[in-house]
């Protein structure tokens, strides 16, 4: 009865939020694609995997006579539920003018393959792999060069998704995969790490070494002292023979060497606090600077449509819509700390979520939104204002519910 009346009171206040203003017809995820062609792909997702290539020159003719023979047929392929697979691997092995070229024939259907399982990976991975190109130029190929001038710059293609994207973006926010895409797109938009990816597509090798060179060295000045066996064979026995033998020979040598080594012990303590801070510094996500004018212009616009979205504030209580927000206000606070304050304010503090605000502190989805919120330590006077309006009035029915 608990979860019936939790959900009855999530649908009062959904209101329109589950209907949307906007109805995206659904992607069909099993495209037909022939016997033929799907044997001829998993012949090549065989050779590939097997690795038995002559040279690399090998390899990349046959990269090329794949890709030449999908090209017309890229749609088809990335949306069934079996070429996907092999699709999304071959991103992998394209040259960056051979991955623009794929992604820019799909022209306007970026919105339909994001409602798509299959799909919406295919688009995703290609969205990180652009952008890991954009940051990690390569010479582009003599032979690409020729017909370079129609095909979109990474940059520019990555904005014209983006622009895609933006009036659906109050439904893609509330499916599942779309949901995806639009996370990931956030977070190359604004060039800011995502937190939650063990393998960023952000931070190459050459990015990582110094933060990785912090990281050694704290755990060498660690371990140097960590190590010290305090069991070991000059330690003072106590149970064997008397305390006056012990300290008999003790000299004022001794005694100089004795605080020589807690010298160096507090030595290596203020070592590792230095290279703990350094190295907290170094990971720590800079408010980064405008590398991409294009990237920062499209990610302005997607600010602009989710903060224009009606009744956005409800999307607190939608288990897709909720983890978009989170990650839209942690991006916010590392980009424009003020904006997000703002955002934040209209969330939680609007006329019209006037009454609802114990729903949405209650409610299992919406609750993580504001323990997310509260772990933020950018925003202390929005979060004194939480607990002074919404928890404080409200402490003993907020320590009985679970």
């Amino acid at each position: 009865k608990a979860e019936d009346s939790q959900q009855e009171r999530r649908m009062n206040i959904e209101g329109v939020f589950e209907g949307g203003s906007t109805q995206v017809e659904k992607a069909d995820p099993h495209h037909r694609v022939d016997n033929e062609a799907k044997n001829y792909l998993a012949e090549i997702k065989r050779l590939l995997d097997e690795q038995n290539f002559e040279s690399d020159e090998q390899r990349e003719i046959l990269i090329s006579n794949v890709f030449d023979e999908i090209h017309g047929k890229e749609f088809n392929f990335a949306m069934h539920h079996h070429t996907s697979h092999i699709v999304e691997q071959l991103l992998y092995s394209f040259t960056e003018f051979q991955l623009r070229k794929f992604f820019q024939s799909l022209d306007t259907k970026y919105v339909q393959m994001t409602f798509s399982c299959a799909g919406s990976r295919v688009l995703e991975t290609g969205l990180k792999l652009l952008y890991s190109h954009l940051r990690n130029p390569k010479p582009n190929d003599s032979r690409d060069l020729k017909s370079e001038s129609h095909i979109k710059s990474s940059e520019e293609l990555i904005a014209f998704i983006s622009d895609q994207f933006q009036p659906e973006i109050y439904d893609m926010i509330k499916y599942n995969y779309s949901s995806h895409v639009i996370r990931t797109l956030l977070h190359i938009l604004s060039q800011t790490e995502n937190p939650l990816d063990p393998q960023s597509f952000i931070n190459n090798n050459n990015d990582n070494t110094t933060t990785n060179t912090q990281s050694a060295n704290l755990k060498q000045l660690m371990k140097q002292y960590f190590t010290t066996d305090s069991r070991s064979s000059n330690s003072t026995n106590f149970k064997s023979g008397s305390h006056s033998d012990q300290f008999s020979t003790f000299t004022i040598q001794d005694l100089r060497s004795q605080y020589k080594k807690l010298n160096n012990i507090s030595t290596t303590f203020k070592e590792a606090k230095d290279a703990y801070v350094e190295f907290k510094k170094q990971s720590v996500i800079a408010k980064p600077e405008s590398t991409f004018p294009l990237l920062h212009a499209a990610f302005d616009r997607v600010v602009g449509e989710i903060e224009q979205i009606p009744n956005i504030h409800i999307g607190l209580l939608h288990p897709f819509g909720s983890v978009v927000l989170q990650v839209f206000i942690y991006i916010l606070s590392v980009v424009d700390r003020k904006r997000c304050k703002g955002f934040l304010k209209f969330l939680l503090f609007d006329e019209s979520t006037h009454g609802k605000e114990l729903t949405i502190y209650k409610d299992h989805i919406g609750s993580h939104f504001i323990q997310k919120i509260l772990e933020l330590r950018k925003f202390k006077k929005i979060q004194k204002q939480m607990y002074e309006k919404c928890i404080k009035p409200h402490l003993l029915e907020f320590s009985l519910h679970p």
